[in-house]
């Protein structure tokens, strides 16, 4: 859709014609079902005439091809006319479950990390070098239980396989998983809004990017994960 046809459908702020189509959203599948899935009912609730698509599988949609509105990424476009901005910074830790260390013992060295079995990505399926987590912890260690997605990594975990790499967003929703050396081995990743430049000034398009400007900067804390918080 132009950007003519979107300012035919309402101009933001003025609510005399309610804003109407589709927008589709691409999202990691952590910040899709673990931070934005809760807030984008309320966004949808305010702006009943548009319809919203969330696409959680985001190594499948492509900006180019315009199968995507919107994209939260790891990385920025390295080509193209693309509009992006870093929306937050956020923390990842290895996690283990508590049963996990009750069997095996605390681990307090990071040469200790190579004795455990991990669970991590496809190797072959990692779309983006940034969800290649574990040569950062560990040169070479590569993960003896390996799934596509970071849900199934973090029950993988929780059922005391081994230790993963989760977000701190993530895996704190979970009592059963504990942080394992936080302090020593923090990994930082960034998010970022990216869209076509001839859309971000859409109609249609500006209350949902407006939208996850303010719900990622409440909860800027949250992402961070201060490895103070741990003990």
């Amino acid at each position: 859709m132009s950007i003519e046809a979107d300012k035919m459908l309402g101009v933001v702020g003025e609510g005399t014609i309610p804003l109407s189509g589709v927008i589709r959203l691409s999202v990691p599948e952590g910040f899709g079902s673990f931070f934005i899935a809760d807030r984008l009912p309320h966004f949808a609730s305010q702006h009943p005439n548009l319809t919203i698509e969330m696409v959680n599988i985001q190594q499948i949609v492509s900006l180019s091809r315009r199968e995507a509105d919107i994209s939260i990424s790891l990385n920025t476009p390295k080509a193209g006319a693309y509009y992006f901005e870093k929306i937050c910074s956020y923390i990842l830790y290895i996690y283990a479950s508590k049963d996990y260390l009750k069997q095996h013992g605390k681990i307090e060295r990071r040469s200790d990390l190579a004795k455990h079995p991990f669970i991590g990505y496809i190797e072959d399926m990692i779309f983006t070098p940034e969800l290649n987590y574990l040569g950062e912890i560990v040169p070479g260690l590569r993960p003896s239980y390996q799934t596509s997605s970071v849900f199934a990594q973090a029950k993988a975990c929780r059922a005391g396989y081994g230790l993963c790499v989760l977000p701190y967003y993530m895996g704190n929703m979970f009592d059963d998983l504990v942080a394992v050396m936080p302090h020593s081995i923090p990994i930082h990743r960034d998010y970022f809004l990216v869209c076509h430049n001839d859309v971000i000034d859409a109609a249609r398009i500006r209350p949902l990017i407006d939208f996850i400007r303010a719900e990622t900067a409440k909860s800027n804390d949250w992402f961070a994960g201060f490895p103070s918080q741990f003990v």
